[in-house]
């Protein structure tokens, strides 16, 4: 497309933008950013009640949507309450919510349910289910309640309440005693239709939209949308098949609550497309040249068309299918087998019951409150980098190219993809690129940065060839630079020749917060080169921003002692033994920043230490406290403690199952040795009252964290927790135990989750089965504090997403895109997921050996022994004696050949393994 199109485009896409604004004119007189809040509200309530989804449940529903509710609402519309049903003025007819739910997706038919309702009642049924400002809701809920008893005696007004599972007697019971067939000719299948509609609150289910802002943008889309399906239908020929324009989820969404109130949607379309414009919801596949996949492509094509701006909106695309569900464990109060387990994991605690005191002290005044301590602020992103125009004036001695680089303005330095070098146009002094980009973003990388590059190619021929030549100054043994970049034949190439910047544009993300009701910006912006405005045009959206989950990751630390000392692998004869051996582990945020400190003292770790260094099973403990804000500062008193407990029945099953006490017995967590063929998953339990809501733990990657091919169930553990708000549960952390990586939403404890992580590494590690990678591996470095990544990158500050994009646009994955380099291809995948991106992420700055053979806390190597006399040793100088064994710095077994490990300490394992 040339630039002068381009700008066309955009001038009479303009027009008829402005044109579609005021399509509805005065025919919209209902607040559709209101009615979209309550219809989100609503479908949560839905959400919220499994019943709603058992078929039983469904058929009883309809039955008295049909013969109860819709009938009674045909009354109301015409009279509103009789005189023996007191209410006040402005009260409205309150549906129960299963017929609330079934009257929600029949209404989602509009030509379907105007067709039923002047076949029943010769009218369309339209009254408002929220009463009129200033009435109260309760005296609408109470007067619908007594004239349903009046119409409806046999009938109770509440079949399904929220939160109801339909699994009690008492409501299965109701249900034999409701009819299931309809007295009505029922024309439409409403199970269907529920069916179909079930799955669109996952869509919406996200903080946008229910933001003004957001909602206000969806709103002008969605004029924009009517627009388009009326220009469509204006150009459709009688051959041509039927017009199928396919929304966003945000369009969707106003869309829907404008189908909400029947009369109003059924003047405004009728007038403009002189009839009730339908939704046909039946098609789900969108499979790649599905109707559903090739008709979205149209829609792109003929929005970008008609208004010159992107179709794709940041947060509005669709999310993939909703997560399986995990049912809650049984509960004790209503489960025998589930009261004797709880009964017997009470008879190991101190005081028989649960004692959430020391997780509720610490959720009151843990480091996690703190300002600065975690807090994530993540939005979503949509960048469609579009063209130049008015480039500098063309070289005649270099074939050029231009390209784009994106980048961020902080924080993640790893983010360089760029679009493809492209040619000036022959028609005129631009170049198009039309490239995308789909990502979420932190806020603290402050917005993105767009770098017009211009890469000039000179002529190269091989040595050899006839006329051989170079452009520039060469001599015959001259040879091609090895970052030079090559194209067209081997004895002909064009050779970069360098790389110019032409210029930065910054897109800040305060300066997109301005125009947050917009739904995108369409944006050009200049810079003077050689007296000419090069223009960069770009589009943009991006969503309010949400709080983001905390990233936290565990690394190794010195081994420290009972007072939290560094261990001392050898000390002078007049000082003082240190007594105790911990593996310590700091634990980091997404900037690098220590905000814990993990402590463990293991009976198992230690048992190849001397005497005097061991502990026994019974002092077996992981102690979690707040890190130092100095260097070299000890940390701060214990925050939480898992002990494992120790009883006959524990010592006697210790090879197969461990258990541990969480929190001072807030909590008793469960871990069984997986089976030893075939990888199993981790089969750990948890019990307690760690917070006010029940918690689960599953092993693998589980709901909003899924993969479809997901194999390393034993690597990952997720912790599900079911609250009112999320009563068919709601993931609340992602536990990486190979990489000591951890992902937690805001809420949820994360020093629970470092317990859990800790506990169930070390019984794996007992069990004989540790983790790749072992996180729980003693090593001991040197100096103790851990400093941010030095490049100021940021874990998790921008994540790519590969399909958010429609094929109009290409991506960093299309063909002839340059490839990504590799640790921008990781923002492509979850922060956790590869051990390599981790690294790239948090550079290591504890310097420093490593005891990896040990893993035994310090214990085995004879560390913290009187340091012997001076004795030259043949060889080089390497010290002997007690001190050795290879976690001393610069020290191996001996030295450099010095006379051997001494003092028989460490023995062959650790000595040989670090050096000797």
């Amino acid at each position: 497309m040339s630039s002068h199109k381009s700008v066309k485009i955009k001038s009479e896409g303009q027009v008829a933008w402005n044109t579609a604004q005021s399509i509805l004119g005065n025919k919209l007189n209902v607040d559709l950013i209101a009615s979209a809040k309550e219809q989100v509200r609503f479908l949560a309530l839905v959400d919220k009640t499994p019943a709603l989804r058992r078929p039983e449940v469904l058929k009883c529903a309809i039955h008295r949507y049909w013969n109860n509710y819709l009938p009674l609402a045909a009354k109301f519309q015409s009279k509103g309450f009789p005189r023996d049903v007191q209410a006040e003025t402005g009260a409205c007819l309150v549906p129960p919510l299963d017929c609330a739910w079934i009257w929600h997706c029949h209404k989602l038919s509009p030509v379907r349910y105007a067709s039923d309702c002047k076949r029943l009642f010769g009218k369309l049924i339209d009254i408002r289910a929220t009463p009129s400002e200033g009435t109260d809701q309760n005296d609408s809920e109470r007067a619908s309640f007594n004239w349903w008893q009046i119409e409806c005696p046999e009938e109770p007004y509440h079949l399904v309440q929220v939160w109801e599972d339909g699994t009690s007697t008492e409501f299965q019971n109701l249900l034999t005693r409701t009819p299931k067939d309809s007295s009505l000719n029922e024309s439409y299948d409403l199970e269907a239709a529920v069916a179909r509609q079930a799955p669109f609150y996952f869509q919406v289910r996200r903080s946008w939209f229910t933001d003004d802002g957001y909602l206000e943008g969806a709103l002008q889309r969605y004029k924009g949308y009517l627009f388009l399906i009326q220009q469509s239908l204006k150009k459709r020929k009688i051959k041509d098949p039927p017009v199928f324009l396919v929304p966003t989820y945000d369009i969707d969404l106003i869309w829907h609550s404008h189908q909400l109130h029947p009369i109003a949607y059924a003047r405004a379309t009728s007038a403009l497309f002189g009839i009730i414009l339908d939704h046909d919801d039946t098609d789900t596949d969108r499979g790649e040249g599905a109707k559903l996949h090739s008709s979205f492509l149209e829609t792109c094509n003929k929005w970008w068309a008609t208004f010159g701006t992107v179709y794709e909106r940041a947060g509005a695309m669709y999310r993939g299918p909703e997560p399986q569900v995990e049912p809650i464990p049984p509960s004790p109060n209503n489960d025998l087998k589930a009261l004797e387990e709880e009964q017997r994991l009470l008879g190991f605690t101190s005081k028989g019951r649960w004692d959430s005191s020391s997780f509720d002290s610490h959720m009151k005044s843990c480091a996690e409150d703190g300002p600065d301590a975690y807090l994530r602020s993540t939005f979503e992103v949509h960048l469609v980098v579009l063209g130049a125009r008015n480039l500098p004036h063309p070289s005649s001695r270099f074939k050029e190219k231009f390209n784009v680089r994106v980048t961020t303005i902080n924080k993640c330095p790893s983010l360089r993809p760029q679009t493809a070098a492209i040619k000036r146009s022959s028609f005129g002094n631009h170049v198009e690129w039309n490239y995308g980009l789909a990502m979420e973003a932190e806020r603290g990388t402050q917005g993105l940065q767009l770098e017009l590059c211009y890469l000039r190619f000179r002529r190269y021929r091989r040595k050899g060839c006839a006329g051989g030549y170079f452009a520039s100054k060469s001599s015959s043994s001259q040879k091609t630079p090895n970052n030079y970049v090559t194209y067209g034949s081997p004895m002909n190439k064009l050779v970069k020749s360098d790389i110019q910047s032409l210029g930065k544009v910054c897109i800040p993300w305060s300066d997109l917060e301005l125009h947050s009701s917009k739904p995108d910006l369409w944006s050009t912006k200049s810079m003077v080169l050689d007296s000419l405005p090069v223009e960069l045009q770009y589009s943009i959206s991006v969503t309010p921003s949400q709080p983001g989950p905390k990233l936290l990751r565990s690394l190794h630390s010195p081994v420290t002692d009972d007072s939290c000392k560094n261990i001392a692998i050898d000390i002078d004869l007049d000082a003082p033994l240190q007594s105790g051996r911990w593996t310590t582990k700091t634990v980091v945020n997404f900037s690098g920043d220590p905000l814990y400190v993990i402590r463990s003292r293991s009976a198992h770790l230690a048992s190849d230490g001397a005497a005097s260094l061991r502990c026994n099973s019974e002092e077996t403990i992981v102690q979690v406290h707040e890190a130092a804000n100095l260097p070299n500062q000890l940390p701060s008193a214990v925050i939480a403690t898992a002990k494992l407990l120790v009883s006959e029945f524990h010592k006697s099953e210790k090879d197969q199952v461990q258990q541990w006490s969480l929190f001072n017995d807030g909590a008793i967590l469960t871990v069984r040795k997986p089976p030893d063929e075939g990888p199993g998953d981790i089969d750990c339990e948890i019990h307690g009252e760690c917070g006010p809501h029940p918690m689960r733990l599953l092993s693998g990657r589980r709901m909003e964290y899924a993969t479809s091919d997901d194999t390393s169930t034993r690597k990952f553990l997720t912790l599900i927790r079911y609250t009112p708000d999320a009563p068919k549960g709601k993931a609340t952390a992602l536990l990486s135990l190979s990489t000591a990586c951890f992902e937690i939403m805001p809420g949820e404890s994360s020093v629970l989750v470092l317990l859990i992580s800790s506990a169930v590494s070390m019984s794996m590690h007992d069990f004989g089965m540790p983790f790749s990678h072992s996180s729980w591996s003693a090593r001991n470095r040197s100096p103790s504090f851990i400093t941010p990544v030095s490049d100021g990158g940021q874990t998790g500050a921008i994540r790519l997403h590969n399909n958010q994009l429609s094929g109009k646009w290409s991506t960093p994955l299309s063909p002839g895109v340059p490839k990504m380099p590799r640790a921008c291809l990781a923002l492509c995948q979850p922060w956790w997921q590869l051990d390599w991106n981790l690294e790239y992420s948090f550079k290591s700055e504890l310097q420093g050996t490593s005891c990896l053979p040990a893993a035994c806390a310090g214990a085995a190597c004879g560390g913290n022994q009187r340091r012997p006399a001076y004795v030259p040793s043949s060889g080089y100088g390497g010290r002997g004696g007690g001190a050795g064994g290879g976690c001393g710095p610069g020290c191996g077994g001996g030295g450099y050949g010095g006379g051997g490990c001494g003092g028989g300490g460490c023995g062959g394992g650790c000595g040989g393994g670090c050096g000797g």
